[in-house]
């Protein structure tokens, strides 16, 4: 199953970015790496164009 990333507006919050397993839709972009593949909706693909995903791990946490 492909890695959805996504990004909901949260009002004057901003944005909040989310990262899950899920299957894609007909309208999502397919992205192929290596080890896995990626979705993105056409909303999301917008405000993610350009951006960088970085996995962080410390001895408090491991996150995107």
């Amino acid at each position: 199953m492909p890695l959805r990333v996504d990004v909901e507006g949260k009002g004057c919050d901003g944005f909040t970015y989310g990262v899950a397993f899920d299957p894609k839709d007909e309208d999502d972009q397919l992205y192929k790496f290596t080890d896995f593949e990626m979705v993105v909706d056409p909303v999301s693909l917008q405000f993610l164009t350009n951006s960088e995903i970085e996995w962080v791990e410390t001895n408090e946490e491991q996150a995107f």
